[in-house]
């Protein structure tokens, strides 16, 4: 995947949650992979599985997508998404409610 997206021209910058860093301050949100604020530099985000993780974990990095995306970063693999598929046995309910088999 980062050879196809480096192919068509887009620089990448690959990175686990756990390098995060998000702070709030009077400037703003920061999100910051060691020197690059993400807020301001990044023009897309994939997100690629999250992995195990507490649920405080889980939901701070849900929330953290969703406050790049609000600030109008396309996120791939919405947060919305990402959240409904972290509670498995939830997501399980609702294929099944609706005729999904599972």
């Amino acid at each position: 995947m980062i050879r196809a997206i480096e192919d068509a021209g887009h620089k990448v910058m690959p990175f686990q949650f756990n390098d995060l860093i998000a702070f709030i301050d009077y400037d703003g949100v920061k999100i910051k992979v060691g020197d690059v604020d993400l807020m301001r530099d990044a023009s897309a985000i994939i997100v690629r599985p999250f992995g195990r993780m507490s649920l405080d974990q889980a939901i701070f990095r849900i929330d953290l997508l969703y406050t790049l995306n609000d600030s109008g970063i396309p996120i791939f693999n919405k947060p919305y998404a990402i959240e409904r598929c972290v509670d498995k046995f939830r997501a399980l309910c609702t294929l099944k409610m609706h005729g999904i088999p599972v």
